[in-house]
């Protein structure tokens, strides 16, 4: 449920964003860029940021765009590097460590306004 929080603190800080730059359009996306180590639950962050976009005129119509980052590692024995779908603390090939390169990201990528 750590979903909602999450939508609040992504409304409250596009709206600061907004304001810092004085624009007051319509929102129509908000684009975030979420590592899937993050643990969040997509059509639940959504759920929670359609319902509390209501309260604010300027994202009513807004759309959240969640582009997942895949979790992506560096073998520190053989220095491969490949894609993980679920978290390894070795490498399947030699049984070296892993160390992650990507998948822990979590960024408002742009906020998308009318013109």
């Amino acid at each position: 449920m750590h979903e909602l929080g999450i939508a609040q603190n992504i409304l409250k800080i596009s709206a600061q964003e907004l304001r810092q730059r004085n624009i007051t359009q319509a929102v129509e996306k908000v684009v975030l860029r979420v590592g899937r180590l993050k643990a969040i639950l997509p059509d639940s962050l959504t759920f929670h940021f359609d319902v509390l976009k209501k309260e604010l005129p300027q994202f009513q119509a807004a759309v959240l765009d969640i582009r997942q980052i895949p979790v992506r590692v560096l073998c520190t024995g053989c220095a491969l590097r490949f894609t993980v779908e679920e978290m390894s603390f070795f490498c399947e090939h030699c049984g070296a460590p892993l160390s992650v390169e990507s998948g822990e990201e979590f960024s408002i990528d742009s906020i998308e306004v009318a013109d």
